[in-house]
């Protein structure tokens, strides 16, 4: 072998051998930790001081459209027995939603002149609730429901005491 070839091939046995001097790092923080599909929901269901989160398993990832259809099914025999309620008309037909960056459009199997303002609270806090967990990102997310032909919103859920609002909370109470 020549010297000069000796020359041009040591650097790339000199490379290979030690790995391409690449060092071992440290931890570096980029972004949230990754983490499965999330099948749980908070749902709200109303107790002695108004909608009151609960957390329950449901079908599939956790949408807006599965967080509804849950409630609608309306508490268990055990979250009756603590006390929890509902205003929501239990139904075997589904919600279809459609989500976007800060809003949901959801259509219910019921009219919705007919639901109270507490029922009308507990559908707009689940759906925020699940659709945060699914985009974390935007400030506000407004909801819109629809069914028997009318609709309300754009809502918002609002408040130390959950509540559906027509005014977008203040960015600070998220």
């Amino acid at each position: 072998m020549t010297p000069r070839r000796f020359l041009v091939l040591l650097p790339v046995v000199a490379l290979t051998a030690s790995g391409c001097a690449i060092g071992p790092s440290g931890v570096m923080a980029v972004d949230r930790p990754a983490t499965g599909i999330r099948t749980t929901a908070s749902l709200y269901f109303l107790g002695p001081a108004g909608p009151t989160p609960v957390v329950r398993q449901v079908a599939g990832p956790t949408t807006a459209e599965a967080a509804v259809n849950t409630l609608f099914a309306g508490p268990s025999p055990s979250e009756q027995a603590r006390g929890l309620s509902t205003e929501v008309p239990i139904s075997p037909r589904l919600v279809r939603a459609k989500a976007g960056t800060g809003k949901v459009d959801l259509v219910l199997p019921v009219d919705v002149s007919a639901l109270s303002p507490l029922a009308v609270s507990q559908i707009v806090c689940t759906a925020v609730s699940a659709q945060r967990s699914t985009d974390p990102t935007p400030i506000t997310i407004g909801i819109t429901i629809h069914g028997g032909g009318g609709f309300l919103g754009p809502l918002y859920c609002a408040g130390s005491r959950p509540h559906a609002t027509s005014r977008p909370p203040e960015p600070s109470s998220r």
